[in-house]
């Protein structure tokens, strides 16, 4: 059982529409004669009622044979349409962007006198507005991060007031935390809508336009004709010359001057494009050698031709001695021109896939697992650690430096190295206690300021930065280590690392003494009888009379007995102790 759809907008499965689906079934299908008048001008008989079972009688339309197509008016009905599709294109524009932006932050560009071709004029009028546009963008991101900035400092020194307040200068928690509010920018991201509306003219809808005077001078594609701000309109007469700038070497000339650009062009380079152009990108990355030159192009300007622009460039000279995948033919240095007959490989790799891509980098990390042929342990060290993309690479050269004999000559060098690791790789944390231990085995300033200041990160193993603190100390070590002496699960441990610090930990000790809490100045006490000097034995005596706290006081004559006795015992030859108990 089925059912025909006598409708000419429904298109059954054939592709045909139900209706003349209905006069193909009755014509072949259903094996009967027609009778009946035909169709007026035709000798097809007209089609008859059909009535399949189970249903009533269905009418069949006449088949009207359409006139001829005339190829003029077709053309023109073609034009109209394309213009009434880019019309309502632009209209969609103008309200999707008046709607995000808002009337009075958008602009409409219209640039008479636009040279043709249309793509490449589209594309760099596109690139010229969203230029002028980002420098909105970037104001209000700067004024976001300066306020941001003026937040954070102001709630830290409020927060910093108030724990001074109620710790006291130097002592209780470690870590201070306090909020501030980020700053937000209400000038949001760029966008540029439009393009070309009839021959010569492009137009063009942007937002966010804070200043509508400002932006149009920011344009610089042609003579402003007019500006008007209440329909914030500018009106543009095109001065962009013939070939249609290409806008990437144009910002490279921005960037570096005329004079710190050079154009190569290169003939005779035949073969596939994408082949030619991933081969002249690699020679161009390998001459790079490090020194940060952006490179525009190769661009295919005619079949075996292409052009480069390649920036910053001193020494013309030099860089074209360099060259290797072509010979030179002409060298202007005064126009920044390099002309080259190409002397390709005959067989020019392709360009990889993604998945060989990731494949390639794969097997890279995998050369950083080993040192390289000739390569020290220490030098690969420090390679792999400056580089700080592979986690695996980086626990290998960790643990090999806490087992490595240190070399005097290279401390500073292997310091660097973990520091730069450890403040940059995003991979630091995740190798944190092997970091730590080698640290620990080459201990340099810089290796014990940044453990200081880890020692602040909650994600990192305290214990194991205290013993390494302990065997390479420091005064300023150890004022970071005294402030865990009010955390309650590091109390002990960090006691126990100001006692392995010895008598560089002293004079925080003494502070710790002073301490308005019984409990902590009981613990400085017991603290000094180990690492103290005389320099202790005399401020002890001297607070002896201060102290009231009855089990402060007692531990504070335990203290100056034993301190007593270890530095003066010997010399005295028996001097009795006023403090020894009986």
């Amino acid at each position: 059982m089925f059912r025909l759809l006598n409708h000419p907008g429904i298109v059954n499965r054939t592709g045909l529409p139900a209706a003349l689906l209905v006069l193909s079934v009755v014509g072949s299908g259903c094996n009967q004669q027609q009778q009946g008048a035909v169709v007026p001008g035709t000798n097809v008989p007209a089609p008859q009622p059909v009535v399949l079972p189970g249903t009533k009688t269905v009418s069949q339309p006449v088949v009207v044979t359409p006139p001829p197509v005339d190829a003029a008016q077709n053309a023109a009905n073609k034009a109209q349409y394309e213009q009434t599709l880019a019309q309502a294109s632009f209209e969609k524009a103008h309200a999707d962007l008046q709607k995000k932006f808002g009337q009075n932050r958008m602009a409409v560009v219209v640039v008479n006198g636009v040279p043709g071709p249309v793509d490449e004029a589209d594309h760099y009028l596109e690139r010229k507005l969203f230029k002028a546009a980002w420098t909105d963008y970037e104001a209000g991101q700067q004024r976001a991060r300066q306020e941001t900035e003026a937040n954070k400092k102001a709630a830290e020194e409020k927060a910093m007031a108030e724990h001074e307040q109620t710790w006291g200068n130097g002592f209780g928690p470690m870590t201070v935390w306090y909020r501030y509010k980020p700053g937000r920018s209400d000038v949001p991201y760029p966008e540029v809508r439009g393009g070309v509306a009839t021959a010569g003219q492009h137009v063009y809808y942007v937002g966010p336009v804070v200043d509508l005077a400002a932006f149009a001078g920011r344009i610089k594609v042609g003579q402003i004709s007019a500006t008007d701000s209440g329909a914030r309109t500018i009106t543009i007469q095109s001065f962009i010359p013939v070939p249609i700038p290409d806008i990437d070497e144009e910002e490279l000339l921005v960037q570096h001057g005329r004079e710190g650009v050079l154009t190569v062009e290169i003939d005779g380079a035949d073969g596939e494009p994408d082949r030619v152009t991933y081969y002249l990108e690699n020679q161009i990355r390998e001459m790079e050698g490090g020194t940060g030159l952006t490179l525009v192009g190769p661009r295919l300007k005619a079949p075996g031709r292409y052009r480069l622009v390649v920036g910053p460039i001193k020494d013309v000279n030099e860089f074209a001695a360099r060259i290797g995948f072509g010979s030179i033919a002409d060298l202007d240095p005064s126009a920044r021109v390099l002309k080259l007959a190409a002397k390709l490989p005959a067989d020019l790799p392709p360009r990889p896939t993604a998945a060989e891509l990731a494949e390639l980098r794969r097997q890279e990390r995998m050369g950083d697992e080993v040192p390289k042929p000739g390569e020290s342990e220490i030098d690969w060290a420090i390679r792999v650690l400056k580089k700080g993309d592979n986690v695996s690479a980086a626990r290998k050269v960790l643990k090999a430096l806490y087992t490595l004999k240190v070399e005097p000559d290279r401390l500073e060098d292997v310091g660097e190295a973990l520091v730069q690791f450890g403040t940059s790789s995003t991979w630091a944390w995740h190798t944190s206690d092997d970091l730590v231990r080698a640290i620990e085995a080459w201990p340099t300033e810089r290796t014990t300021r940044f453990l200081v200041r880890q020692l602040g990160e909650f994600s990192w193993d305290k214990k194991e930065i205290l013993a390494a603190l302990a065997k390479s100390p420091t005064e300023e070590a150890a004022r970071a280590v005294a402030m865990l002496m009010t955390d309650r699960q590091l109390a002990l441990d960090a006691s126990a690392t100001l006692r392995d610090m010895g008598p560089v930990a002293e004079d925080t000790v003494l502070k710790l003494a002073q301490d308005r809490f019984p409990s902590m100045r009981i613990e400085a006490y017991d603290i000094l009888k180990s690492i103290g000097t005389s320099k202790s034995l005399s401020k002890l005596k001297a607070q002896l009379s201060k102290e009231k706290d009855k089990d402060a006081r007692e531990a504070l004559k335990s203290a100056i007995e034993d301190l007593d006795e270890r530095l003066n015992g010997a010399a005295a030859g028996g001097t009795s102790n006023p403090f020894k108990k009986k």
